[in-house]
């Protein structure tokens, strides 16, 4: 299995420490992503590609850090989804794509590649609970599979109180459902429930 770090964001919401990628913040001595791509690799995931903005500044401070990684740029701070896309053709396999500060990743991910196994390489969530559904994507569920993502549901017809994180397992041809939806804001979570 790959792995896409989506690392391309404007990282507006973490001002006044925007100036740089908020995966670019250290604790202990290292950047957000590091520990990251740490996780990654504790779980046997070794192909690792970065998705980063035009300013390159990801790059440019990884050179600092042994990481052997692919990099690949999103000219315009667009969709998760365009930022996946931005990767397709360094993409050879089955992918986890996780968002650039997950630094506790290695102690969740080996339980999310086991369900993607298990499940015949369907798409694997992983969603945690949260008191403001209505600022994410909140997971429909029938019985204990996913049914829907419910993006910003209005309050109070929340399907349920867990939200999707940026920690996803997708199957090699989910490329085939994100070519068939429309390019807009949310189309990462039109095509995962169009896979569904």
């Amino acid at each position: 299995m790959q792995a896409v770090i989506l690392a391309a964001g404007e990282s507006s919401r973490f001002w006044p420490l925007n100036q740089k990628h908020k995966s670019l913040i250290k604790i202990m001595g290292k950047p957000l992503i590091c520990w990251t791509i740490d996780g990654l690799k504790k779980s046997g995931i070794k192909d690792i590609i970065i998705v980063q903005g035009p300013k390159k500044d990801v790059e440019q401070e990884l050179k600092n850090y042994k990481v052997k990684v692919k990099y690949v740029v999103q000219p315009e701070s667009k969709s998760t989804g365009d930022a996946v896309w931005r990767a397709r053709n360094l993409i050879k396999e089955s992918i986890a794509v996780v968002g650039p500060h997950k630094v506790d990743i290695g102690e969740y991910l080996p339980l999310l590649l086991k369900k993607f196994k298990s499940n015949q390489e369907k798409i694997v969530l992983l969603g945690v609970k949260t008191d403001r559904p209505e600022d994410f994507g909140i997971i429909k569920f029938k019985g204990s599979k996913v049914y829907q993502v419910v993006e910003n549901p209005q309050k109070g017809k929340e399907p349920s109180d867990i939200k999707a994180t940026e920690i996803y397992a997708f199957p090699q041809n989910f490329f085939d459902y994100y070519k068939k939806i429309l390019q807009k804001e949310d189309n990462l979570i039109d095509a995962i429930n169009l896979f569904i």
